[in-house]
């Protein structure tokens, strides 16, 4: 599929930015600039082998799709722009036309073809084949409230001219715009509908008899029927089959296998199909925004997405029976499925069929026609699978096998946010759906699918991630400069052995850190570790995940009375949850009591002392942390004086000669929820709690993902910038000298 760019503005050059944004649509771009550089109109398109059509007096075409170039610039030239869509049989195409005399732009789409979308930008008007290429001209990457309110509530999008890029408007099938100084208008078409009168059987025999294709399976009698009428009609067109059918099945790791496909594809002759089973992962939903520009309202073009992702150089076209189950409910087929095959043509080269969209047929009736194409064309045992109303909630499946992705999304900074949601209704309403008491699984579908493109929107616009400043720390301590590294490992679970594991990672940490120059002689002198409580409690199985709590009334009721709202704190449901099951009702609701009378005279932290040390460990889930700790709440760790001493044991163990004997001990460490900072839970060694306090006030364990330990060594000097030596440090204090 081409790509299409014009300009209509003074910008010199303009349109060759739009047309960058373009790439994934070809390698060659071709230009028009009118008569000459300044006329305020441009044209480009990009492709394999791009070409711009000229016309009579000055003006110029470009095209995506299946039309003749002459041909439209002939009916402007005869009848103007509303002449442009008169031909009724001609296939779905997009186009954009330049005249020069008139300083204008047409903007044109025949049938329900290519995408093409265009937005005001001042003076200026852009229009691309894809909204992105709009933002890579200098249009702001804002989002529009207004569009994602409507997604959200009922899943609406691509039925009107708005996006959800605020400026943004797309061209609708068989309309026609005029883009000129005074600004962009509707022109009547008198190009009118046409009626193809085919029956369900003749769409779908149409869709699968032409090249090389292959079929999605889904768990729909429509899929059933599609798969029948291809096998039917392979080898009728006079051609010897070249192989088996390719049919492609999707399925989300960690989710119950459905009930639908294994029988239907069981019951085949052997060696009519070959089965491709393609996986759905988070990654996918990423991929899958990146390219289709926008957020889709259920997962079916997910699933097709990565079908044809699969399909992609096996064969020519994908047979997709998206759409079917809108028909057999009653529903009309979704508008976002052209931009779907508009996207994937470009980006795999597989040309997507969905026949379901130009069936008439609805409800029951259709489920007869499809129901007898089955036993047409499938074997029995099949059919009467294929005929079965089978009951899956795909929506809900894929839902539950991410709902760590899930949660973590609506757990985050950035959706609590955002203006059109609350974000503890969502996801109090999303344990619900978990737990069976909701039904509303598009819902949360669609509020993910806007969380992640948001960030995809805001990444483009975003500054390359600085090198990372927390790899090695440095802090005063007792008048003495510390480093803190930041041991990074690999990502804890429950059950693992904590000493064990983690001394390992240190171990091969400080031989290698051991080995340089710089730092040799101060792991001769004493030095110390640090471990996260939170990691801990990981191991020890002490934290979990949200969807494994079910707040009660009590739990919900104080919360509210918590001044920190925030979700690591005891002012959300889950984790006041798991205080009351650490300490006891009634010693919460006691800290509750203490708590308000505290906040009277304006002191913070009496609902933790109150309550007492298990509930002022209990956290909820920490945005920067990885799985569990980012989607759980968390208790205190036990025993940690034995865990430190064990890890110390252990590292020392691991480590020979002059790097063993410098550890001279080490902290688990914590944050400090009511007063900030960082709280010892037990030390060894021969330093204080105190000194372990003042070297992780500024939390360097929470810096980085998966850095549950910290290595604490003596820094090297400070070096003059200008001349790179060592500055003197006057008297040496005690701490520096040991």
């Amino acid at each position: 599929m081409a790509g299409l760019a014009a300009y209509f503005g003074t910008r010199v050059g303009m349109v060759a930015a739009i047309a960058r944004g373009l790439a994934p649509r070809g390698d060659e771009v071709a230009e028009w600039h009118g008569t000459d550089r300044a006329t305020p109109l441009a044209l480009a398109v990009r492709a394999g082998i791009p070409q711009v059509h000229r016309g009579p007096r000055g003006s110029a075409v470009v095209v995506d799709g299946v039309a003749e170039p002459s041909t439209l610039l002939i009916r402007y030239a005869d009848g103007g722009a509303g002449a442009v869509l008169a031909d009724r049989d001609a296939e779905p195409y997009a186009a954009v036309l330049a005249d020069p005399d008139r300083g204008v732009l047409v903007l044109c789409r025949n049938g329900d073809g290519p995408s093409l979308y265009y937005a005001r930008h001042g003076a200026e008007v852009l229009v691309a084949s894809e909204p992105v290429a709009l933002l890579d001209g200098g249009l702001p990457a804002e989002p529009d409230p207004a569009a994602v309110r409507a997604f959200l509530d009922d899943g609406h999008c691509d039925s009107e001219a708005r996006t959800f890029l605020a400026g943004v408007r797309r061209v609708l099938p068989g309309q026609v715009l005029e883009v000129a100084a005074a600004g962009v208008r509707l022109v009547p078409s008198v190009r009118a509908g046409r009626a193809d009168g085919s029956s369900t059987a003749q769409i779908l025999q149409r869709a699968s008899r032409t090249g090389s294709v292959g079929v999605r399976l889904g768990d729909t009698v429509g899929a059933a029927a599609l798969l029948g009428v291809t096998l039917v009609g392979r080898g009728l067109d006079g051609t010897e089959p070249p192989g088996p059918l390719p049919v492609y099945t999707t399925s989300v790791p960690g989710a119950d296998d459905h009930p639908y496909l294994a029988p239907v594809l069981g019951a085949l002759r052997p060696g009519s199909v070959r089965t491709e089973a393609v996986p759905v992962t988070v990654a996918d939903v990423d991929d899958m925004l990146t390219g289709l520009g926008e957020p889709v309202p259920d997962p079916g073009a997910l699933y097709t997405w990565c079908a044809a992702r699969k399909a992609a150089g096996e064969v020519d076209a994908l047979l997709d029976p998206v759409g079917a189950e809108a028909l057999l409910a009653g529903r009309p087929v979704p508008g976002h499925l052209s931009r779907v095959a508009d996207r994937i043509a470009t980006r795999f080269g597989v040309a997507l069929r969905m026949p379901y969209r130009e069936v008439s047929g609805t409800g029951g009736a259709l489920r007869c026609e499809l129901a007898a194409l089955c036993r047409r064309g499938l074997p029995p045992e099949a059919a009467t699978y294929a005929d079965r109303r089978v009951a899956v909630d795909d929506t809900g499946a894929l839902l539950r096998a991410l709902r760590a992705e899930l949660y973590a999304t609506f757990l985050s900074s950035a959706f609590a946010g955002r203006p059109w949601h609350d974000a503890r209704e969502v996801v109090e309403g999303f344990g619900d759906l978990l737990a069976g008491r909701r039904t509303d699984a598009d819902r949360f579908w669609r509020a993910y699918l806007v969380e992640r493109w948001l960030r995809l929107l805001a990444a483009r616009g975003a500054a390359a991630p600085a090198a990372d400043a927390g790899r090695e720390l440095v802090t005063t301590v007792e008048g003495a400069r510390w480093l803190r590294v930041p041991v990074r490992t690999r990502t804890l679970r429950a059950g693992d052995p904590f000493a064990e594991t983690i001394a390992w990672y240190v171990g091969e940490h400080v031989a290698a850190a051991g080995a340089e120059d710089r730092l040799r002689r101060r792991f001769r002198r004493s030095w110390y570790l640090v471990v996260a409580a939170k990691p801990l409690a990981v191991a020890q199985g002490r934290v979990r995940p949200l969807w494994d709590v079910r707040p009660s009334w009590w739990a919900r009721r104080v919360s509210t009375f918590v001044r920190d709202r925030s979700w690591q704190s005891l002012g959300n449901p889950w984790t006041m949850q798991l205080a009351i099951e650490e300490v006891g009702l009634r010693r919460v609701l006691l800290a509750a009591a203490a708590g308000a009378g505290g906040r009277l005279v304006r002191r913070r932290g009496v609902f933790d002392r109150v309550a007492g040390e298990p509930v002022r460990q209990v956290t909820g889930p920490v945005e920067v942390s990885v799985y569990p700790a980012n989607v759980a709440v968390a208790a205190a760790p036990r025993e940690p004086q034995r865990a430190i001493e064990d890890l110390v044991s252990a590292v020392r163990a691991g480590l020979r000669g002059e790097l063993a004997g410098g550890l001279a001990g080490g902290a688990v460490v914590a944050t400090d929820r009511a007063g900030g900072g960082c709280r010892v839970l037990a030390v060894t060694g021969d330093r204080p709690a105190s000194f372990f306090a003042a070297a992780c006030a500024d939390d360097p364990l929470g810096r980085l993902a998966s850095t549950p330990a910290a290595v604490v060594v003596l820094a090297p000097p400070a070096t003059s910038a200008a001349s790179g030596r060592a500055r003197p440090n006057g008297r040496r204090t005690a701490a520096a000298r040991r």
